[in-house]
């Protein structure tokens, strides 16, 4: 296949814009992936990564764009007979690379809007309070492509005495500070982002399992499997 070849000044530029949002939104993205994961750090750090994601999305449709226009500026001034062979030369994978780079540059911003607009709101409003009680703590593993790149997340999964549930993601490198959790007996005070599931802080409940109810506890016991 051939590549991308820059016909013009303008798409020189293009290009070399392309790859500046390429490596600005590589660069964002690692950044918030490694920083902090608890806290007000925490939250800042998901809207640094989905600010990274948008800047590889937009590189991404800017390169799907020049890619496309390159191919049909070379279709256009072929004849017939080159036509021909230029499509066959090109084949399906072509019309493949440039829809998936369409799609994931024109879908991949959804997503991080919705992450960006998460940790804004959790940042303009701040950390919630509530008493909780841990049931379930699952550790998320990245699939081995990405291992690399991306933490390991804890889910840890609490219920309120009125039955309901708080989910809340902690990467690896911040797991030390939510033990804290255990230490205290899993009834706890919790501190958190709601909407970027962001954990903050926890304090012991010390009538938790009075509130708690053992009609509910019985319940989440059978649900999760867990040992009192």
């Amino acid at each position: 296949m051939k590549s991308v070849q820059a016909d013009s000044p303008k798409q020189r530029i293009a290009l070399l814009v392309a790859a500046a949002l390429l490596l600005g939104g590589a660069i964002a993205f690692f950044c918030g992936e490694w920083r902090s994961g608890i806290g007000e750090a925490g939250v800042t750090s998901k809207l640094v990564s989905a600010c990274g994601m948008a800047l590889f999305a937009s590189s991404l449709l800017l390169l799907g764009i020049i890619f496309a226009k390159s191919y049909i500026g070379q279709f256009s001034r072929k004849t017939p007979e080159s036509k021909h062979a230029l499509l066959k030369e090109l084949g399906h994978q072509t019309l493949i690379v440039c829809l998936n780079v369409l799609i994931y540059g024109g879908f991949l911003p959804v997503g991080t809007a919705l992450n960006a607009t998460d940790a804004t709101q959790d940042l303009e409003q701040g950390p919630i309070h509530t008493d909780v009680f841990l049931v379930d703590a699952k550790v998320d593993y990245p699939n081995w492509r990405y291992a690399r790149f991306v933490q390991t997340d804890h889910i840890l999964t609490f219920f309120t005495a009125n039955d309901e549930k708080v989910v809340l993601e902690v990467p690896e490198n911040d797991i030390a500070s939510a033990k804290v959790i255990n230490d205290e007996g899993n009834f706890v005070h919790l501190t958190y982002y709601p909407q970027t599931q962001v954990f903050c802080s926890a304090t012991r409940w010390g009538e938790g399992q009075q509130a708690m109810g053992k009609d509910l506890l019985d319940k989440l016991q059978e649900e999760y499997d867990f040992i009192l």
